[in-house]
C-alpha cells in the first residue's frame, strides 16, 4: 500500500510541476501579448491624433480656401470645377442648416423660449472652429439656393 501511495504522490508531484511550468508559460505569454497590445494600443492612440490633427489642418484649409474662393483673392481658384462643385455643396448644406436653425427657433418662439436665452444653455459642438475663423459664417449664402420652407418643414401647432 506505501508504494501505491507513494506511486500517487509522485504522480502529484510530476503533475504539479507540470502545472506549474505550463502557468508560468502561459503567464509569460499572457505578459508578452498584454505588452504588445498596450505597445500597440499607444502607437494607435498617437495615430489616431495625428489624423485629428489632419483632418483640423484640411477644415482649416478648406476654409481658407472658400473664403478665397468666394472674395475672388485667388484669380483662377473659382475655374476649377471641383473647387466650385464643394462651394455648391458647402451653401446648400448651409442653408438647410439655416432652415433647421429657422425651424428651431420658431419652436422656441411657439413655447416662448426666447432664442437668446436658448444660445446661452447649448453647449459648443465638437469640433468647432475657434476665433480665427469667426468670419466664416455657414448660414451666408448668395441668393442662389432656394432656402424657402416647404410646408413639411414648418413646425406643426
Amino acid at each position: 500500500m506505501t508504494k501505491l501511495w507513494d506511486d500517487v504522490k509522485k504522480s502529484l508531484k510530476d503533475f504539479s510541476s507540470a502545472a506549474m511550468e505550463k502557468a508560468e508559460e502561459f503567464g509569460k505569454v499572457a505578459s508578452d501579448k498584454a505588452e504588445e497590445l498596450t505597445k500597440v494600443g499607444k502607437i494607435n492612440w498617437e495615430i489616431k491624433q495625428l489624423k485629428r490633427s489632419r483632418e483640423k489642418h484640411l477644415q482649416e484649409l478648406g476654409l481658407i480656401v472658400f473664403d478665397a474662393a468666394e472674395s475672388d483673392a485667388i484669380p483662377g481658384l473659382v475655374d476649377n470645377e471641383e473647387i466650385t462643385e464643394r462651394i455648391h455643396e458647402i451653401k446648400t448644406v448651409n442653408a438647410e442648416i439655416k432652415i433647421k436653425q429657422d425651424r428651431i427657433d420658431a419652436i422656441h418662439a411657439e413655447f416662448g423660449i426666447p432664442s437668446e436665452e436658448v444660445m446661452q444653455t447649448e453647449e459648443k459642438p465638437a469640433g468647432e472652429m475657434g476665433s480665427d475663423f469667426e468670419k466664416y459664417d455657414p448660414t451666408d449664402t448668395d441668393g442662389s439656393i432656394d432656402t424657402s420652407e416647404t410646408s413639411n418643414d414648418k413646425p406643426k401647432k
